[in-house]
């Protein structure tokens, strides 16, 4: 990697249920849902905690009123999740992972056990924020990916190639273009 390359995580990108001119993270339902349990697990206990604090209820029945009421609450949040989406998206992040599962396995990784290939996947997949999260030298090597610091001749090359490319493919090179040229001049 150059020094001012960057990789993103694995994170499958799946047409948005809601405008499918647009493509949103597969994992953006399993956060969704994710947050939902443990916001109804806090309301639980935040909600028998005021009974115990207001009330002289026995434990279970402090359970149930909570669970009673955090049940109503929930329920319509739940009811917008759709199990057959859900389903697609949790395939779609799972195909993600077998495919870098096969690619490791097969080419720079396959000395490496079965269960490490897994965890990095998992890391790679499960551990960032979003799509466009920024995975530089640094983070590539944390995250244990076998990366070398281009330097030198090899790097300076891969410049002169990604500052070539740059007007084609959109890529921004090292250097910027000079803005002090005025058309005529």
């Amino acid at each position: 990697m150059s020094d001012s390359a960057e990789i993103g995580p694995l994170d499958a990108q799946i047409q948005d249920p809601h405008d499918p001119d647009r493509y949103i993270s597969a994992l953006d339902e399993f956060r969704s849902v994710d947050y939902l349990r443990t916001h109804s697990f806090e309301m639980i206990n935040e909600f028998a905690k005021m009974l115990k604090r207001t009330t002289s209820l026995a434990t279970k029945d402090r359970l149930r009123l909570g669970i009673e009421y955090t049940t109503q609450l929930m329920a319509p949040l739940y009811q917008n999740v759709d199990p057959l989406h859900f389903g697609g998206s949790h395939r779609s992040v799972e195909m993600g992972m077998e495919y870098g599962r096969r690619v490791m396995s097969r080419y720079a990784y396959r000395d490496w056990p079965a269960a490490e290939i897994n965890e990095l996947l998992r890391s790679l997949t499960w551990a960032y924020p979003s799509h466009s999260f920024v995975i530089d030298y640094i983070e590539a090597l944390e995250l244990g990916l076998h990366v070398k610091l281009l330097a030198g001749e090899v790097d300076d090359a891969a410049h002169t190639i990604l500052d070539g490319m740059s007007a084609a493919c959109g890529f921004i090179g090292r250097q910027q273009p000079n803005l002090s040229i005025v058309a005529g001049d």
